[in-house]
């Protein structure tokens, strides 16, 4: 029996999933371009709205050079990336096989890698210094005034934080997309691609941060050693394990068990 509607031909179920299937596909493009000219944005913000006028006023602020690199990091290196990127993603238009050599070809140059790999690593090390900065009554109320001024409705902790959630962002977006792309079509190899090339990206990221929390857990862990004087703990391997005990006249304590 015809189970076509009437009017239409018999293809036309079908070319109108097609299409849908299409709009789905600019959709996530969209939102892949769309955020990243936000996230560029946030970034230029940071930086003009912000580092600048904390290094203008350094002397006055009395905060150190350290304190300040650790707080911004190298956040311009990374906006500067993400502007060059930005500007190939918005060549690519809707051309899938662009878009993710995009990706691809960005994402394979070392510098790029090492910039986020840099950030996440320290960026504990970042939310510790803005928590010491905003107890300062003085850098506390400069920062705020620095708020109001761009507009933010969330403080500079709120968007310190971006490059970090950016990076590990970007394999669930190229995976959306995946799903929308053929096996067949042009671009499907690309955007598989793609999508493994990001997600080792954040795999990366992670590993980096958790090694990172680690160290500092270790550096812990010695100070609370009394009368130490072996070589220094990150010397003797991995942490492998950790736990809490109490022992008689002391609070509880985080321990750590090494392998060499």
């Amino acid at each position: 029996m015809d189970q076509s509607i009437p009017g239409e031909t018999p293809n036309a179920t079908t070319a109108a999933a097609v299409e849908v299937k299409k709009s789905k596909r600019e959709q996530i493009i969209d939102e892949i371009v769309s955020t990243e000219v936000m996230y560029v944005k946030d970034l230029t913000e940071i930086i003009d709205g912000y580092e600048t006028p904390v290094l203008d006023n350094m002397d006055t602020l009395d905060i150190s050079d350290e304190d300040i690199l650790a707080l911004f990091n190298n956040i311009e290196e990374i906006r500067d990336s993400s502007k060059y990127m930005l500007r190939e993603l918005e060549k690519c238009q809707y051309d899938v096989k662009s878009l993710a050599n995009t990706f691809i070809v960005t994402w394979e140059k070392e510098a790029s890698l090492k910039q986020y790999s840099d950030y996440c690593r320290v960026y504990p090390q970042t939310i510790k210094v803005l928590t010491k900065c905003l107890k300062n009554d003085m850098l506390g109320q400069f920062l705020k005034a620095c708020q109001l001024k761009l507009h933010h409705m969330l403080p500079l902790g709120a968007y310190l934080i971006k490059p970090v959630q950016r990076v590990l962002k970007y394999s669930l977006l190229l995976e959306k997309l995946d799903k929308c792309v053929k096996p067949d079509e042009d671009g499907k190899e690309e955007i598989v691609a793609a999508f493994h090339t990001m997600t080792q990206v954040a795999e990366h990221i992670n590993e980096v941060k958790k090694d990172y929390e680690i160290s500092l857990l270790v550096q812990e862990i010695q100070s609370q050693l009394i009368g130490w004087e072996g070589a220094d703990l990150m010397t003797y391997g991995d942490l492998v394990m950790q736990d809490t005990f109490k022992y008689l006249g002391n609070k509880t304590t985080n321990a750590g068990i090494h392998l060499a």
